[in-house]
């Protein structure tokens, strides 16, 4: 019987896999952002309900659009590069999560970026470390965001 990928020691002989599993994942990455772009929008306003929101809340759904035009019409199926792709696509939606968590609406609490941390590991494929170490920027940045902002965490 064969390996999984989890025990293999070294990746390298599983990158075109990773690829394409990632080229995959970027796909259904820009296509879910719609909906839950949408459903962040709607959360947003029943419980902040300010018209500030309003477009600040729609960004996601126009990102999401954004992307998918681009992974439609810029990376093609067997991009070598699908995993640095991926993590340069969440990387916008994680700065809007943290910029709306603490700079943007620092009287509320910031849900949107805890839910992206819990939700965006789920879309990548790479080694355990990366991701790691991918949330753990993103945490950290998220606190000095807060402290920089509020003086609180």
């Amino acid at each position: 019987m064969g390996r999984t990928w989890l025990e293999h020691r070294d990746f390298s002989d599983l990158r075109e896999e990773v690829n394409r599993e990632n080229r995959e994942a970027l796909h259904m990455f820009a296509v879910a952002g719609n909906p839950l772009g949408l459903i962040n929008f709607t959360a947003q306003q029943v419980v902040v309900g300010t018209v500030r929101m309003e477009s600040l809340g729609l960004l996601p759904v126009a990102y999401s659009l954004l992307l998918l035009a681009a992974e439609h019409w810029l990376i093609p199926e067997e991009y070598p590069h699908s995993t640095l792709a991926l993590y340069l696509a969440q990387a916008p939606i994680l700065l809007l999560a943290v910029m709306l968590g603490t700079v943007w609406d620092p009287n509320h609490q910031a849900m949107t970026i805890l839910l992206c941390l819990l939700v965006m590991p789920v879309f990548l494929m790479d080694r355990p470390l990366r991701i790691a170490l991918w949330l753990g920027f993103w945490s950290a940045f998220f606190a000095a965001a807060c402290i920089c902002g509020s003086g609180r965490v």
